[in-house]
């Protein structure tokens, strides 16, 4: 089912329809004076990445909603709070009961910040509001994972939800919204701002007719939105690309994308079996969580399948570690990796109010470490609230650091003699490998972010 937008040179009022893709093809063909134009369905079953949707904003109502006038409902509340996090830009929103109030708080480019505090007498009917919007039911001691969808100025917003028990569990629980807009839109490798020659090098790399490439890092550092440029860029009609993801977070057309459910026995794993019966060429393991989906997957990249998974491990070169910890022999690993990849997100200075900083003598020294010249100045964070770029944040927007380890003869060798993941590094560092550190200092030697971000997320986090 297609959601159909229609809009006649009149600007007359948008009329929705459920309609059938044949039935919409004809409306098409017979209508001269209205442009119809597809978005992404809105409306799928339970146990698919949208919802039917279960309520429906606009910006210009929730810009109407005064969280501090009298007679605001509860209902209300919930609807601006779940319209502000997705004006922000948001990545979660965080509903939590502290100090005898409830407050609202949103994670922006990795950091938190307070949007509205309520009182204690609203906490339990917001949260209620939001448990209904996510189906949740039963005793407030327990936790649950659920999740809505909602049409917000027409297009579908979709939030997984978290609900945490509350400390002497007489409270309802606090609840975690990770936000997911639905937008049609995949991004391109070529919009991800990789330097050109990590560019040309992923391209090479994920036109290989079969192997495995792993991704790592963090959780939303964009390990999935580097993932899915790389397949949109694969995606051709003669090519069956077949994923098993939790939860499918972008289409691919013509792909067939299956949602992985563990109560019904769809685990990676079961998925992964069941696709290497149906012939693919390329195959997406969402993640390789346990012994068995490590142990498909490699199997896949070693029968002919390219095979794209994430792990959970700080850098590159300790892909081959941790699938060791998995169980996989060390000769299967080194026959079947092609490439690993690791990155990090990092805040981008805002332009119009950084500030210049002197280099000290030890951040100069860690430049030279790494073979970069020292910059004259670094730039630190401004805070002038009257900046129209930030409004006093100091930052705007987010970019990736990345690093991309293919490995040679010599990185092979100490793979299968089991040698750990500095070997590993500095071997791939004298062919041309640059870790995150390097590529971290280098964005401060630029002044597009500052030292203390990098060090935050990169230099204090891998090894």
């Amino acid at each position: 089912m297609f959601r159909a937008e229609v809009e006649d040179e009149d600007r007359r009022p948008i009329h929705f329809a459920l309609t059938e893709l044949d039935q919409l093809r004809q409306v098409r063909q017979q209508s001269r004076d209205a442009e119809v134009r597809v978005s992404a369905p809105v409306v799928e079953s339970s146990s698919s990445f949208v919802h039917a949707v279960e309520c429906r904003l606009t910006a210009d109502a929730v810009r109407r909603i005064d969280p501090d006038r009298l007679g605001t409902t509860d209902e209300q509340l919930a609807h601006w709070a779940l319209g502000q996090a997705i004006m922000a830009n948001a990545q979660d929103l965080h509903v939590m009961f502290e100090r005898s109030s409830g407050v609202f708080r949103i994670s922006k480019d990795g950091v938190l910040q307070t949007l509205y505090s309520f009182s204690e007498q609203r906490w339990g009917s917001v949260v209620g509001i939001l448990r209904d919007l996510s189906k949740i039911s039963g005793p407030f001691f327990q936790a649950v994972s659920s999740r809505f969808s909602i049409l917000y100025d027409g297009s579908p917003v979709d939030f997984r939800v978290e609900a945490t028990p509350f400390r002497d569990f007489d409270r309802p629980q606090n609840m975690s919204l990770r936000l997911r807009r639905m937008d049609s839109r995949i991004r391109t490798l070529g919009d991800l701002q990789m330097e050109e020659g990590d560019l040309k090098q992923m391209r090479r790399l994920i036109s290989r007719p079969d192997g495995m490439f792993l991704f790592t890092g963090p959780t939303c550092h964009g390990k999935s939105t580097t993932i899915y440029a790389a397949l949109n860029e694969l995606n051709r009609p003669e090519i069956k690309i077949m994923t098993a993801e939790d939860p499918i977070e972008q289409l691919i057309e013509g792909a067939h994308q299956a949602q992985v459910d563990n109560i019904k026995g769809l685990t990676f794993a079961a998925l992964l079996r069941s696709f290497l019966r149906s012939a693919p060429n390329i195959i997406l393991v969402g993640e390789i969580r346990d012994p068995e989906t490590a142990e498909m997957a490699v199997g896949a990249a070693h029968t002919g399948h390219l095979v794209f998974s994430t792990l959970h491990v700080r850098s590159a070169a300790a892909v081959p570690t941790r699938l060791a910890d998995l169980k996989i022999p060390a000769g299967m690993v080194a026959d079947t990796l092609i490439a690993a990849q690791s990155q990090r997100l990092i805040r981008v200075l805002c332009p119009l109010c950084k500030i210049a900083a002197a280099v000290s003598p030890a951040e100069a020294r860690m430049f030279e470490e790494v073979g970069i010249e020292p910059p004259k100045a670094t730039y630190a964070p401004g805070s002038d609230r009257r900046c129209s770029r930030c409004q006093g944040r100091g930052y705007n927007g987010v970019t990736a650091v990345m690093e991309l380890l293919e490995p040679d003869d010599e990185v092979f060798d100490l793979i299968r003699r089991e040698a750990g993941m500095r070997a590993i590094s500095v071997a791939a560092e004298k062919k041309g490998f640059k870790p995150l550190r390097v590529q971290a200092l280098r964005r401060v030697a630029e002044g597009q972010t500052s030292m203390e971000e990098a060090k935050k997320k990169v230099i204090f986090t891998v090894g």
